[in-house]
């Protein structure tokens, strides 16, 4: 007898497909909240980078109030450069990062790649809850419905401090947020596809083996789950991945969004290696792993490639993009079992090596060498770069943010002397 005609085989029916809707609105939930969480952070930290590279164009790295300042007339210099209705930088920074960037003076936005319809610059305009409640007092933020030129976007602002320790102004960078939510869209529809095929299967397969169902459902939940809380090292067991049908088909598509979920949340699209987000995350346990029983230490060095907006300005960003892979696949050479390596931002990379800094040298000049030795050719012209290590060495238990500002000085001062040089 057909099952939708006994009364068992429709209780089942009614069992299995009960459950499924349930479990398929939680699957469904779940993997939209993972997807959106994890582009939130994407975007967050692409538009950390973005306003970074800014503040790196416009070197706020270091000066007094009094280099930032206005004058009676309205107009805004730093360092004795007008900045006011300047936009070469801003400009420069949007062609290089793809976010719309701003400069403000305090509260006033003075310089700004945002356009009215008339193609004037929405410039002369205030921020001013965002400077009351949070820049000034030198706090970030960031916001998804920051409402600009009647236009919505994903903004984050950063305030600009003095050596003093003031808040003198702010940068901006944004997304629009329709641009944000139509990729949020497109990666939730494989999610819900995935979830759709799940909910059919459980159907199919609960008519028969019930609570065998519910226990592969259980683990898929719990996979899930801990993909939802950012968990992409957790591993969907063996009897569900290598079954020989449906379950197990279900299980290796999971498999590969955490995987494809994993490489966007912890990689750098461009280079392959690890972003800066989770290079903090394993920089933390390197400080655990040191401040253990065994007393341990580790090397850690920040690099910078020589002259990168040279190349940029000369031959292009897709020549740019070529550099920076060359130094990934040398800086991918780091065995994982030694330390990691990461990159940090722009032309910006740390290596992490978990030997003391007088082993580890050898180490970071073999890497210089390599990189010295790189050469790219670029529409028949060849392209050479070098890079500025600055290393130091992790001392337990300081505080990791004083071993980066160490390495990050030491670069810095390889820069000043040239270029080219492993400073420690």
């Amino acid at each position: 007898m057909k099952i939708y005609k006994s009364y068992i085989g429709r209780q089942l029916l009614v069992m299995a497909i009960i459950p499924a809707i349930v479990i398929g609105i939680a699957i469904t939930y779940m993997s939209t909240r993972v997807v959106y969480n994890v582009k939130l952070d994407d975007t967050k930290d692409f538009l950390k980078s973005s306003i970074a590279a800014l503040e790196f164009n416009y070197d706020f790295s270091s000066f007094s109030d009094s280099e930032f300042y206005e004058d009676e007339n309205g107009i805004v210099y730093f360092r004795g450069e007008k900045v006011s209705d300047e936009y070469e930088i801003v400009d420069m920074s949007k062609d290089f990062t793809g976010a719309e960037v701003s400069l403000f003076y305090e509260n006033k936005r003075i310089a700004t790649t945002i356009k009215r319809e008339d193609g004037s610059r929405f410039t002369r305009t205030t921020a001013d809850e965002v400077w009351n409640n949070y820049c000034i007092k030198g706090e970030s933020y960031f916001d998804t419905e920051v409402i600009i030129n009647d236009e919505e976007y994903f903004g984050y602002y950063v305030p600009i401090v003095s050596d003093e320790g003031m808040a003198v102004g702010m940068l901006f960078a944004g997304l629009p947020s329709a641009t944000v939510h139509n990729t949020i869209h497109k990666m939730n529809q494989s999610a819900v596809m995935i979830c759709a095929f799940l909910c059919f299967v459980v159907v199919v397969i609960a008519v028969f083996q019930t609570n065998k169902v519910l226990r592969i459902l259980n683990s898929v939940l719990g996979y899930l789950s801990d993909i939802n809380n950012e968990n992409f090292r957790h591993e969907l067991p063996d009897h569900i991945v290598n079954r020989n049908d449906e379950f197990g088909r279900i299980g290796r598509q999971l498999v590969e969004l955490n995987d494809s979920l994993r490489i966007s949340v912890e990689n750098d699209m461009l280079t392959g290696l690890y972003n800066r987000r989770v290079a903090m995350k394993k920089l933390n346990k390197c400080v655990v792993w040191a401040n253990g029983e065994n007393n341990e230490t580790f090397t850690f060095a920040i690099c910078d490639i020589d002259h990168f907006k040279y190349v940029n300005d000369t031959y292009g960003h897709s020549c740019g993009d070529l550099v920076l892979k060359a130094v990934a696949d040398v800086l991918l050479q780091v065995n994982e079992q030694d330390g990691f390596a990461a990159r940090w931002g722009g032309e910006e990379f740390i290596i992490v090596l978990k030997k003391p800094v007088r082993e580890a040298i050898a180490d970071i000049n073999k890497i210089a060498d390599e990189i010295r030795n790189i050469r790219i050719n670029y529409e028949d012209k060849i392209v050479s770069i070098t890079m500025t290590f600055g290393v130091t060495e992790y001392i337990s238990p300081q505080k990791i943010d004083l071993t980066i500002s160490t390495a990050d000085k030491l670069l810095y001062k390889g820069k000043e002397d040239g270029r080219d040089k492993v400073v420690f």
